[in-house]
């Protein structure tokens, strides 16, 4: 687990600069849906090379998910940034930011736990678990659009 930590690591800071730079290119949310569809999609087959105990397997299957996961995180900071106005960028990116961190990122250990003692130490509700969340991630991504729409500034008041 240690050395599929290292190595997801590793790939997920060169999966960051790729797609933050693919944002740029192709946008922001086109990026992020890819990561967010790809998660989708890897769920179920990450834990299923995570519960073959095969240490290369396992290696595999945590650098394909860090990697996979950088197309929704790369973008995300600037993503964010332009869903709002210069005059209240920084509170709000701060107050969605945070609050998605605690709500999701916070929660996700004890959920997953949870899940995982309820289901007698199965991991398919776990994998179900992180498909809901990337289809909320999708679906958000889809209703939101071009984060720029949302981020007029405000004209200039007449002299």
């Amino acid at each position: 687990m240690l050395l599929g930590s290292l190595c997801g690591s590793a790939a997920q800071i060169a999966g960051i600069l790729l797609f933050s730079h693919l944002s740029d290119r192709l946008g922001r949310t086109r990026v992020m849906l890819g990561g967010g569809i790809f998660l989708a999609v890897y769920a179920f087959p990450m834990f299923w090379l995570l519960n073959t105990a095969n240490p290369a397997l396992i290696v595999l299957a945590m650098t394909f998910g860090y990697a996979g996961s950088a197309a929704v995180f790369g973008p995300m900071a600037a993503f964010c940034a332009e869903l709002f106005t210069t005059n209240v960028r920084y509170t709000g990116v701060s107050l969605g930011y945070q609050g998605g961190s605690v709500l999701g990122g916070g929660l996700s250990p004890l959920l997953a736990t949870s899940l995982l003692t309820l289901s007698g130490g199965a991991s398919w509700p776990i994998a179900a678990y992180l498909v809901v969340g990337a289809l909320i991630t999708v679906t958000c991504l889809i209703i939101t659009g071009d984060p720029t729409r949302w981020a007029r500034e405000p004209e200039p008041a007449p002299a």
